[in-house]
């Protein structure tokens, strides 16, 4: 009995070294839930909504930067949903981007370089909460890798 009690202390505070502390220096976006599959169908139609292309840019600006706050909760509050989180934060990106490129959507290019940078800054502060080069490190590191590769596009507006 005894050894059960030492034994789940012991994985209780191995686990706690890993947690992404609430007071850290996270300035970033947060959310309350990673959305769903019906809050994604939402998400979708509504960009079918947005007419102009500086709407619709700044729209998926919008979902871009909720994805990043389902990257700070997954990181808070479950850490088996980083992968996902990181990965569809990376597809979102890449979306936006590519629609900028090829609408030239240079009105923006700006806002949108500001944006990745300052996204690369929080991806990294979530990112240094877990050790270096383990699989929750490597995963959000993509994201970080992405908002300079993808800059690089958004710079030839």
């Amino acid at each position: 009995m005894i050894k059960k009690i030492f034994l789940a202390l012991a994985l209780v505070f191995l686990s706690l070294g890993n947690v992404h502390a609430q007071d850290s220096a996270y300035s970033g976006p947060t959310a309350d839930h990673i959305a769903g599959g019906l809050e994604k169908v939402v998400e979708k139609a509504t960009l079918y909504t947005k007419f102009s292309k500086k709407a619709k840019a700044e729209y998926m600006e919008k979902l871009l930067a909720k994805r990043l706050g389902e990257i700070a909760y997954a990181v808070d509050n479950d850490q088996d949903k980083i992968e996902t989180s990181a990965s569809r934060y990376s597809t979102y990106i890449g979306s936006l981007t590519n629609y900028a490129v090829a609408n030239g959507v240079s009105e923006e290019k700006d806002d949108l370089l500001n944006l990745y940078a300052k996204h690369g800054e929080n991806l990294s502060q979530l990112r240094d909460t877990f050790e270096y080069d383990s699989g929750w490190w490597l995963a959000i590191q993509h994201g970080v890798n992405n908002t300079e590769w993808l800059s690089n596009d958004i710079q030839k507006l």
